[in-house]
C-alpha cells in the first residue's frame, strides 16, 4: 500500500525538523519507488536548510554515484569530510568513486584508511581487493580476499575465480564448497563446474 505508506512518511517528515531521519526516510521511499526526482528534491531541501545533517549529504553522494555523476558525488562528500575527516562510510564511498573512475591508487588509499580504523570491515576489504586487481596487484588482492572469503560471498566467488584463472582449481573447489555449505549460490555452482573441468 504505497499510497498509505507515502501519507505516513509525509506526516512523520512534517512533524520533525528539516534535518531529520523522518525526512530522510521520505526521500529513501521515493528513491526506492524509482521516483528519483522527488527523492533528490527532498535531499536538496535537507542539505540546503540543514547543512549539518550529514546523513542527507551521504545519501546525496550515494545517489550521484549510482547515477555515475562522480564529480557531484565527491562534492556531496565534502561537507562530511569537513566535519569528520575520518568518516568511514564517506571514505568507503569516495574509494568506490575513485575505483569507478579508474583511479586505483587513490581508491587503495581510501580503503586502507578505512581498514586502519576498522580492520574487520568486510566491504572495505573487498573493495580494496578490487582496487588492487585494477592496479595489477593480483597477489595482494588474493590476500585481501582470503581475509573475508568464508563469510563474504562476493569475495569467495572472486577469489575462487582468480584461482581457476591461474590454473589452481583445488583451492577454488575448497572455497566454493565452503560457500555452498552455507547457502545455495548459482554463480558458485557454475564456477565450481569450471574448477572441476579445469582439474580434468
Amino acid at each position: 500500500d504505497t499510497t498509505q505508506a507515502e501519507r505516513e512518511y509525509k506526516a512523520a517528515a512534517a512533524l520533525g525538523p528539516v534535518g531529520s531521519v523522518a525526512r530522510l526516510k521520505l526521500a529513501d521511499f521515493y528513491l526506492a519507488l524509482q521516483k528519483a526526482d522527488e527523492g533528490k528534491r527532498i535531499l536538496q531541501e535537507i542539505t540546503e536548510q540543514a547543512k549539518d545533517f550529514l546523513p542527507a549529504w551521504r545519501r546525496t553522494a550515494e545517489v550521484a554515484f549510482v547515477e555515475r555523476r562522480y564529480d557531484d558525488a565527491v562534492k556531496a562528500l565534502a561537507p562530511i569530510f569537513k566535519k569528520n575527516p575520518a568518516d568511514l562510510e564517506g571514505r568507503l564511498l569516495r574509494g568506490r568513486i575513485h575505483l569507478a573512475g579508474g583511479e586505483a591508487t587513490d581508491a587503495i588509499q581510501d580503503f586502507q584508511r578505512v581498514l586502519k580504523v576498522e580492520p574487520r570491515f568486510a566491504p572495505a576489504r573487498y573493495n580494496l581487493a578490487l582496487a588492487q586487481l585494477e592496479a595489477g596487484n593480483v597477489q595482494q588482492a588474493k590476500v585481501e580476499l582470503e581475509n573475508i572469503a568464508p563469510n563474504f560471498p562476493d569475495a569467495a566467488l572472486l577469489l575462487a575465480d582468480l584461482h581457476v584463472r591461474a590454473g589452481a582449481p583445488d583451492p577454488a573447489i575448497e572455497i566454493l564448497q565452503k560457500l555452498l555449505a552455507k547457502q545455495p549460490n548459482f554463480q558458485a555452482y557454475v564456477l565450481l563446474g569450471s574448477a572441476y573441468l579445469r582439474k580434468g
